[in-house]
């Protein structure tokens, strides 16, 4: 199972990425980005979705996840994006330098 995520847009309010979620094995359709992840960064701050915009794929999916933001995220040295439970994997944690 592969989970790529690519940063696609940051404005005042949102942080939008691209997600690509490749297997063989799992159904993918049934497991909602929008409950299942979070955006931290380094000052402990947490930012959750405000959507999951994608269609059923089964075992190929893809997506836009957008988080909302506050100011304190101008601040920031990095964010972290936390997947949780997605295919058997308790936590997923991809980061980006800012």
């Amino acid at each position: 199972m592969t989970i790529d995520v690519k940063w696609l847009s940051l404005d005042d309010a949102a942080l939008t990425f691209s997600v690509s979620m490749d297997t063989h094995s799992v159904e993918l359709d049934g497991y909602d980005l929008g409950a299942l992840a979070i955006l931290r960064d380094d000052s402990g701050n947490e930012y959750s979705p405000l959507s999951w915009n994608s269609s059923p794929g089964g075992h190929h999916r893809r997506g836009t996840l957008t988080f909302a933001v506050s100011a304190s995220l101008a601040e920031a040295r990095y964010v972290e994006m936390v997947i949780r439970d997605v295919a058997g994997v308790k936590e997923r944690v991809l980061k980006w330098q800012l």
